[in-house]
């Protein structure tokens, strides 16, 4: 396994993360190596910090790394129906080809893209009146 610094029974190595996260990884990837096993909770955690190692996690070993954990709240909410929580497989794949090609395809994105400007039209506008809100109470 790769060098991992000491962790806290139950909560593992969430005591080390400080606000900014990204500066705290960086601090621990550099006392222990671009490679480093954290343990977040109950979750264990690789975090790769160098090109080199996300390229071969990426490209040599990507069905390693596709697979995503197993979460009792996926299987109740979702069924596993969803890319973000399906195990990598048939199921995955499938659900995929059909999100790359039946909805995020450029005549899908083009059809809705008046329904995407009044949504935000929509939110502007409710932002400005929290806005108004807010300062008229001031």
């Amino acid at each position: 396994l790769p060098p991992s610094p000491p962790s806290l029974p139950l909560i593992g190595h969430l005591h080390l993360f400080k606000q900014p996260i990204q500066r705290s990884l960086q601090t621990l990837s550099q006392n222990y190596g671009n490679i480093l096993l954290l343990r977040c909770g109950s979750r264990t955690v690789l975090l790769v910090s160098s090109p080199s190692g996300a390229e071969d996690c990426f490209t040599t070993n990507d069905v390693v790394f596709a697979n995503r954990p197993r979460l009792l709240a996926s299987d109740h909410f979702n069924y596993n129906s969803t890319v973000a929580v399906a195990p990598y497989g048939d199921l995955w794949r499938n659900l995929r080809r059909i999100m790359t090609l039946e909805i995020l395809s450029s005549s899908r994105i083009n059809a809705f893209s008046s329904v995407r400007q009044e949504e935000v039209k929509l939110l502007r506008e409710k932002l400005i009146q929290s806005l108004w809100s807010i300062l008229s109470m001031s």
